[in-house]
């Protein structure tokens, strides 16, 4: 069985994904990571950790922001408390992660995430030499290419299934353009703003938090159909990006790729999904088009 990662907004959810078939619950805090559909403080954070060992079901943290100096101790001391719990994986961007668990003695429980940057074999091949125990291929290759590399390494993981990241900077870009156009808008946790190019008509959903601002794919990336082709190639882990999706789309597509796994015909799990949920953008990505094709 392939793994399936998920992200949780809210406690009860753990369950929940486990009954649609998530094997890999994903968590954060409220400072060490960003692009998550929720953070917890440290004392929620140990609880879930346990409920989710409890459910048996594995633990991956998000340690994916990018760190300055003066913030390493907090991210070393961060870290020592996770290893204490027993985490099952951190997801990473920033090499200084990779120097902390080395010194941790916990690299093999690394998952590199640089976005854009595992875009060939090589570079993950070496990553892994490295002994991490994964890297997510770049999610803005097409499916030949990620098959290709797939095939060519071992522990790759992909983007499956949701609303994909475009764009981020750690600057707060909406805190000041509100400040600019001298209105109040509590962006806490707000997850309902969208942005729109004045020569398209998509929305673009768009985000910030204490690490900046990111902005998304104006569809949801579905790979019903694609789903068993990349397992085949040697993919073993699947992320369910959260952040944007309300919970039953999340569920139902979990259950869906579980379905095709057990046999059922994709082309008619993905058709049934699409008519349930026709009022949401439901593409195919990038799968079949490059990205200097789309943007």
């Amino acid at each position: 069985m392939k793994n399936i990662i998920c992200g949780i907004k809210e406690e009860k959810e753990i369950e929940l994904l486990k009954e649609a078939g998530c094997n890999i619950i994903m968590l954060a805090d409220d400072h060490h990571a960003t692009r998550f559909p929720a953070y917890f403080d440290r004392e929620k954070l140990r609880e879930l950790i346990v409920k989710c060992h409890d459910a048996n079901l594995k633990v991956m943290i998000g340690v994916n922001r990018i760190y300055q100096d003066e913030e390493i101790a907090s991210l070393r001391e961060y870290m020592r408390s996770l290893k204490k719990q027993d985490v099952d994986g951190y997801y990473f961007s920033d090499p200084a992660v990779y120097i902390l668990a080395q010194e941790l003695g916990v690299v093999d429980k690394l998952v590199y995430n640089p976005d854009t940057l595992c875009a060939n074999s090589y570079d993950i091949n070496v990553w892994l030499s490295k002994g991490i125990f994964g890297c997510v291929i770049a999610k803005e290759l097409t499916l030949a290419q990620m098959e290709e590399i797939a095939a060519k390494t071992h522990d790759s993981m992909i983007m499956l299934h949701g609303y994909l990241n475009m764009s981020y900077s750690k600057r707060q870009l909406l805190k000041n353009y509100m400040v600019e156009i001298n209105e109040d808008i509590d962006l806490d946790h707000c997850f309902d703003l969208r942005l729109q190019e004045a020569t398209r008509d998509d929305l673009m959903p768009v985000y910030e938090d204490e690490q900046g601002t990111c902005i998304y794919t104006p569809y949801i990336q579905e790979s019903f159909n694609e789903f068993l082709s990349l397992g085949a190639k040697g993919i073993d882990h699947f992320i369910i990006e959260r952040m944007f999706l309300p919970f039953d789309l999340v569920f139902d597509a979990i259950v869906g790729y579980r379905k095709i796994e057990q046999g059922m015909d994709a082309t008619t799990i993905k058709k049934a999904y699409e008519e349930k949920y026709a009022e949401y953008p439901l593409s195919s990505g990038y799968m079949y088009q490059k990205t200097s094709m789309v943007k």
